[in-house]
């Protein structure tokens, strides 16, 4: 299986566990940079000719921070430069607290078929301390706009003050949010991230 990777390097807020390549402070530059994305994939193009790619996969960085354009010119460069199989998998990272109904109707449109929910907890106070910037509710929301899609939403364990009382509850929510497939993540305490402050001081 062959697939292509584009990251969108934009965040409304870097949560304190992240160590991804990210800028909460320079969404100004994501014109410029997916300008550079567009061209990269015309120059990759001709070299990769001979392959047939099963996933286009857009992380982050939080992709469905940008404008929702950007990305329907990014699907539409990819099946142009590229050979995507029939019914290729096509997959975008979202943050609840950056979508809505008419960014979810663009990319169903482009033919983006598969959404990656960064949920982390069904518990707000959780989501606060670790710079989310979402809550329950606009996971919900986000949820009931995808209802009938492919969605998977990610989950983390060992977050601070958690209990299994909370990992149930998170569980539980996703359950019942239509969500075809749950990631489950431990906390790594990553160097040079507040979270790794956090923990070497106990």
């Amino acid at each position: 299986m062959s697939g292509i990777y584009v990251h969108i390097p934009f965040c409304k807020s870097k949560c304190r566990y992240c160590d991804f390549t990210s800028f909460p402070d320079k969404i100004g530059f994501a014109e410029s940079y997916m300008t550079c994305v567009y061209h990269e994939m015309a120059m990759r193009g001709e070299e990769l000719k001979d392959y047939v790619f099963d996933t286009l996969y857009i992380g982050g960085g939080t992709p469905s921070v940008v404008d929702e354009n950007y990305i329907a010119m990014l699907v539409a460069a990819a099946k142009k430069y590229f050979t995507l199989k029939d019914g290729a998998e096509i997959t975008i990272e979202m943050n609840p607290g950056t979508v809505s109904a008419g960014k979810i109707a663009l990319y169903k449109k482009c033919g983006i078929n598969r959404f990656s929910v960064g949920l982390q907890s069904a518990v707000d106070a959780q989501l606060a301390e670790v710079g989310r910037c979402h809550s329950l509710n606009e996971f919900l929301a986000c949820a009931k706009l995808l209802k009938g899609e492919n969605f998977s939403v990610d989950v983390m364990i060992g977050l601070k003050g958690q209990t299994l009382a909370d990992i149930g509850k998170t569980i539980e929510v996703v359950a019942n949010s239509g969500a075809s497939h749950i990631s489950m993540y431990a906390l790594t305490p990553e160097d040079g991230t507040p979270i790794y402050t956090d923990y070497l001081n106990g």
